[in-house]
């Protein structure tokens, strides 16, 4: 079973307008709404995949109760603790016309430390039967820094492997934390690392660099595929350059995959069917780049 924890869960709103404009009134064409974050999207793909998983994180107010019921509604099993303050809601705007994509992210409730011990509480108990916890998404106003890192470091304790993918300096800290594995985007990698990365020496670079942090395994997401390194133990490591159609949190699926099956790594060839509206298959490609390492 894996464990997707979505602090900063929201109602996600879509719009389709086409010929959109600012300043101008306009009559959405479609409405989606589905419960949202990385934690929930990953649970949400997780399921699709028939791969037990549970959803859980913190959710407040009418939409907090609304969150809880999309994710019922597609029989996904969660365990979220209610705060006291409102759930977010984002809001994406995509105009078919122009191919553009526009969203607004609202910041967020404010959590109080009596909110964060429960929901610590709801781990401990939630994580003895997991595989993975996987910790995902941004963190909520009134949560310190530090959070990420003190739980993947209470977990490890408890002999929980840790999946981490946020940003900023709560990817950094709980970096330092040693999870099993860290899985941030281009741009979040950047921000760890302090540079640019542009080709595939950077990218490499960027996969030691993180290593050295203290992460067992990283996994950097690009538009494309990824770049990831691997390692049975911290001395033994084996890169790994993705191709393929999938992007940000498919990617993630897959390497949760991988590490299924009592630790033995296995590999999922495709994801069948649509789950987030992108492309219907993962395309693996075997060619060895550059002479280090291999794809997948």
């Amino acid at each position: 079973m894996i464990v997707t924890v979505t602090l900063n869960a929201a109602l996600d709103r879509t719009l389709t307008v086409p010929n959109f404009q600012r300043g101008q009134r306009h009559r959405a064409s479609q409405v989606l709404t589905l419960a949202g974050g990385k934690g929930i999207n990953i649970a949400r793909a997780l399921k699709r995949l028939d791969v037990p998983v549970v959803a859980t994180g913190l959710a407040g107010g009418r939409t907090g109760t609304r969150i809880v019921e999309e994710l019922t509604a597609e029989a996904i099993l969660n365990d979220f603790v209610r705060i006291g303050e409102e759930s977010r809601t984002s809001t994406a705007v995509v105009d078919p016309t122009e191919g553009s994509y526009t969203e607004i992210n609202e910041w967020g409730p404010k959590v109080t430390s009596d909110e964060l011990e429960t929901l610590l509480e709801k781990l401990h108990y939630l994580s003895r039967g997991a595989d993975f916890v996987v910790f995902a998404g941004s963190l909520p106003r009134g949560v310190e820094e530090s959070f990420y890192a003190e739980a993947v470091r209470d977990l490890n304790r408890r002999g929980v492997h840790v999946i981490l993918d946020s940003e900023g300096q709560p990817l950094r800290f709980g970096t330092e934390a040693e999870p099993w594995l860290v899985s941030p985007n281009q741009r979040e990698a950047e921000h760890v690392v302090g540079q640019e990365l542009e080709d595939e020496e950077d990218f490499l670079m960027a996969l030691d660099a993180i290593a050295e942090l203290g992460a067992r395994n990283v996994h950097i997401t690009l538009e494309s595929g990824c770049y990831a390194l691997f390692r049975e133990d911290r001395s033994a490591r084996e890169e790994r350059l993705c191709r393929g159609h999938a992007r940000g949190d498919k990617h993630r699926v897959r390497v949760c995959l991988f590490g299924l099956k009592n630790g033995r790594r296995y590999r999922l060839d495709r994801l069948q069917p649509p789950i987030f509206g992108g492309p219907r298959f993962l395309v693996l490609n075997r060619h060895r780049p550059s002479g280090r390492g291999r794809t997948y």
